[in-house]
Formats: structure tokens, sequence, C-alpha cells
């Protein structure tokens, strides 16, 4: 890395807390494959966000999708901005 990278990753290392959003399902998306390398670069856990393990990305019901996704993004503001929520 170099100059402006390297500092940039030195601040986001020093972060408290390190914090993974997604919208697919634990064991869809990126999740799975990205946070054993943040955890081994960072040397710190990292808290993940998003829908619980399933055989589907999504319910199929509009209206449960839609809570899960404002529960997704509730706990993900409040995650980052230190609001403790749900």
């Amino acid at each position: 890395m170099h100059g402006m990278g390297r500092r940039a990753w030195a601040n986001a290392v020093a972060a408290g807390e390190w914090v993974w959003v997604q919208e697919e399902p634990e064991n869809m998306g990126a999740w799975s494959f990205i946070e054993p390398h943040l955890r081994k670069m960072t040397g710190k856990d990292i808290l993940y966000i998003g829908r619980k393990a399933s055989a589907s990305p999504a319910t199929g019901f509009a209206n449960i999708y839609g809570k899960e996704q404002a529960g997704i993004t509730d706990k993900a503001i409040g995650t980052l901005s230190g609001i403790k929520t749900g």
C-alpha cells in the first residue's frame, strides 16, 4: 500500500468495532468469504448484521421482507451511531 491507502487502512484497523452489513442471508453473499479475512487482517471479531442463514434469499412475502429489511437497516444505523437496537 502507498501513502494515503496505508494511512486509511491504519485508521480503519484502529476502529473500535468492525461491522459487516448485508441484505442476503448469512450463508449467502460475501459474509462467509470475507469474515475470516477481515478478522485476520484486523485482529478483531466482526459483527454481522443481516438476515439469518436460510435456504432462500428472501421469504417470498413482501410484508415479512419489508420488516426484515427495516430491521437490518435499523440495527446497522443504531450500531454505527452507538445506539443499541434490538
